[in-house]
């Protein structure tokens, strides 16, 4: 089986991580290239695993028609380079492009949404999104939601046909480093780019107004974190680090008490199943999959999203009792092995492949 996965972005995010962990754990007969947008971390993670990449030039994240129909050009030209028995695009963006370039050269397109971009804010996100959702939806072999949420409003807003909408909860590697959640002081973890859907400026701003006695450690980067540093100088709290990108994520995660997600959108974050594998109890947001991970009160906490007096609430409460911290992260623990281990995943997906060319065969 030859697998062409198709990416707009190479940042460290979770849908470029949710890809390398699929290649990572993909069958033996499997021969798997990857096309993306930027060059960058998720390239660099490519050649390590041995894998084959191609930059596409005319990928570009925003929309850009122009740029877009030069982009379906690239691809198809890449597509009939590798000749694939199956494209699989993740992000809306790469969705597009792929999807079309698939019709266009007669292979089928697996399309896997992580978070549709309609279920924003956004008024005019919404229409551009459910548009292009409509108008691709019918291109699609099969689209792939990692969270209930996302099936859902596939099947609401009619996005292909039931049979074709298929909902694969996102998994996570094990991990060695085990959190004990009860120690104090706590400390708090957030693993997050720091830019929007992600909603730091609410929890900055939640904890100035807890005060718990408990330290709040921020790992990653993005464009938004001078904005965050200046704000958690402007509220002055002194127990609050940002450490920045990582590459021991695992370890540091393994050393906490607690982990926190405050978020404006998503679909089913990878940081969360991630912590939960450490066994540590989880305060969140609840928007997009994410209660589908975190079951209010049993392995941590869910809030509305931007409430700030809420997640203070929360946050007061968790930090302030070890038993519980103890309890919610056993919780969360099991909830992983449970539901959310990569190998899951990855044969899940793999086994729609293996349907959509069986169907094939078959027409």
């Amino acid at each position: 089986m030859k697998v062409l996965y198709v990416i707009t972005r190479a940042n460290h995010g979770g849908a470029q991580q949710h890809l390398l962990d699929l290649i990572a754990n993909r069958p033996s007969s499997a021969h798997v290239t990857v096309a993306c947008g930027e060059a960058g971390y998720l390239l660099e993670h490519l050649s390590k695993l041995g894998v084959q990449s191609h930059h596409l030039k005319r990928l570009v994240w925003p929309l850009n028609p122009r740029a877009d129909l030069a982009a379906v050009r690239e691809l198809r030209g890449l597509v009939r380079q590798v000749a694939p028995d199956v494209i699989h695009a993740h992000s809306s963006k790469a969705g597009i492009i792929a999807r079309i370039a698939g019709r266009l050269e007669g292979v089928p397109v697996v399309y896997t949404a992580h978070g549709f971009a309609f279920a924003e804010p956004s008024a005019r996100r919404r229409l551009v999104s459910l548009t292009a959702e409509r108008l691709c939806g019918p291109m699609s072999a099969r689209i792939i939601t990692v969270s209930k949420r996302d099936e859902d409003l596939a099947l609401q807003y009619r996005l292909a046909a039931p049979r074709r909408i298929i909902r694969i909860w996102n998994g996570v590697a094990d991990t060695p480093h085990r959190a004990d959640p009860s120690r104090a002081p706590a400390t708090m973890v957030v693993v997050a780019r720091l830019a929007a859907p992600k909603d730091l400026a609410t929890l900055l701003r939640a904890w100035g107004a807890a005060k718990p006695d408990a330290s709040l450690v921020t790992v990653g980067d993005g464009p938004d974190r001078r904005a965050n540093e200046a704000m958690a100088e402007r509220l002055e709290l002194q127990n609050v680090q940002f450490l920045g990108a990582r590459e021991d994520v695992p370890i540091i995660l393994g050393s906490a008490q607690a982990f926190a997600l405050p978020s404006l959108k998503e679909g089913l974050p990878l940081t969360i199943l991630e912590a939960m594998a450490a066994g540590l109890p989880v305060v969140a947001s609840d928007v997009g999959g994410v209660r589908e991970a975190v079951t209010d009160g049993v392995t941590g906490f869910l809030v509305p999203r931007g409430d700030v007096n809420a997640l203070a609430a929360r946050l007061g409460q968790l930090l302030a009792d070890p038993n519980l911290r103890a309890r919610m992260g056993a919780a969360g623990r099991a909830r992983y092995e449970a539901d959310f281990r990569v190998e899951v995943m990855a044969e899940k997906t793999f086994g729609v492949y293996a349907d959509v060319l069986s169907e094939r065969r078959r027409l």
